[in-house]
């Protein structure tokens, strides 16, 4: 049975600068009902050595991805939301994805029964402050009822 919880995923904690701004944009976009999770508790420093000299990931970075989906399938959210594209290509399995080319989509996981609304990570709003539309709408686009689906990933 899916929740109307809104599951928001980050790489790795928030900062406290990033934490307000994303407090922010969920009270914007009206979003009470929500849980934050992260793919990995590592500092943003460390996260990024967990991709090989391709620039795929690691065993190790695998098993989180692993690890992210036994938490997304106990929650059974929804819709979840990714912040930035390490948060997309964990909950998506598609590490060819970037946030500026998915952010206008909406995909789907768990058989089309989870909406998954990429969003544009809350610290880029400090260098990037055209960014925070963009942030909002995608938290309201997630809240919505209406399915939407431009694209249907089957994640293992």
């Amino acid at each position: 049975m899916t929740t109307e919880t809104l599951l928001v995923v980050a790489d790795t904690p928030l900062s406290e600068g990033a934490d307000r701004v994303l407090k922010h944009h969920l009270s914007i976009a009206g979003i009470r009902d929500y849980k934050v999770d992260y793919v990995s508790q590592l500092p943003i420093k460390d996260f990024g050595m967990l991709y090989n000299s391709y620039n795929l990931p690691t065993d190790q970075l695998l098993q989180l991805y692993r690890d992210l989906h036994s938490r997304i399938s106990s929650l059974n959210p929804r819709s979840i939301t990714p912040l930035g594209s390490d948060a997309l290509r964990a909950v998506t399995n598609r590490h060819d994805l970037t946030i500026d080319a998915a952010q206008s989509y909406v995909f789907s996981i768990a058989n089309g029964q989870t909406k998954v609304v990429p969003a544009y990570h809350p610290a880029k709003i400090f260098t990037q402050p055209d960014n925070a539309y963009w942030l909002t709408h995608a938290l309201k686009k997630a809240q919505s009822t209406e399915k939407g689906y431009n694209v249907q990933i089957k994640v293992a």
